[in-house]
C-alpha cells in the first residue's frame, strides 16, 4: 500500500499495519453478516463460513487500494488540513466504492431468489457481507487511514507508532515506475493508431 522512496523511510512510509486494519475490516464484515442471518433464524453452511470471507476479501482489497493510491496521488492545497484534504479525495472516490459495492451486494441478493437452498442462503449472506464492508470501509477504514496519515506525518514507524524517527518529516510526492511506465509507455502504445 505506502510508497517507498528510499530505504531509511521504509519502516515509516511502510502501510502493513493499515493493510491489515483493513483485512480485519473485512473479517468483521463477513461476522456481521453471519450474525444478521444468525439472529433471523438463516443457517449457516460451511460453504458460506469457508467461501464468503474470501470473495469479500477480493472486494474490500480492491476498494482499500483505490482508496490508498487516490490520497496518496493526490497534492495537498495550502493550508489545507490533513482531515479535509481525505474528505475531499474520499469526495472523488466514494461513488465509485459505493456503486460496485451496490452492485454487488444486489447481483447477489438476486441471487437470494433462487430456488436452490444452497444458492440463496449463500447469495444472501455474501450479499449483506459485501454491504457491511463498503459501510465499514467508509467509516472505520477511513479513521485508520486518517490516524495513519498523521503518524506518517509525524516521522514515526509503522507498528512501532511511539517511536519517532530523526529527519525530515515531508512525504515526497512522485508517481512511482509502475504507474510512470502504464501512462507514459504501455498506455500510449496499446491506444496507438496501427
Amino acid at each position: 500500500l505506502g510508497q517507498f522512496y528510499n530505504c531509511s523511510r521504509l519502516l515509516i512510509d511502510s502501510k502493513i499495519s493499515l493493510g491489515l486494519c483493513g483485512v480485519l475490516i473485512v473479517l468483521c464484515a463477513t461476522v456481521c453478516s453471519i450474525g444478521v442471518f444468525s439472529y433471523a433464524g438463516i443457517p449457516a453452511t460451511l460453504i458460506i463460513i469457508e467461501v464468503v470471507p474470501f470473495l469479500v476479501l477480493a472486494v474490500g482489497v480492491d476498494n482499500i487500494f483505490i482508496l490508498v493510491q487516490a490520497f496518496q496521488r493526490d497534492e495537498r492545497r495550502k493550508n489545507e488540513e490533513l482531515e479535509d484534504q481525505i474528505a475531499r479525495v474520499l469526495g472523488q472516490v466514494a461513488p465509485s466504492l459505493f456503486l460496485t459495492s451496490f452492485s454487488e451486494t444486489v447481483a447477489f441478493c438476486l441471487g437470494g431468489l433462487s430456488s436452490m437452498p444452497a444458492v440463496r442462503v449463500f447469495s444472501l449472506y455474501a450479499g449483506l457481507a459485501v454491504f457491511f464492508d463498503f459501510l465499514l470501509q467508509i467509516t472505520c477504514f477511513v479513521s485508520l487511514l486518517t490516524i495513519d496519515a498523521k503518524r506518517q506525518e509525524n516521522n514515526r514507524m509503522d507498528f512501532c507508532c511511539c517511536v519517532k524517527v530523526a529527519g525530515k518529516s515531508e512525504v515526497p510526492k512522485s508517481e512511482g515506475f509502475l504507474y510512470a511506465f502504464v501512462k507514459h509507455i504501455y498506455a500510449p502504445a496499446v491506444l496507438k493508431d496501427w
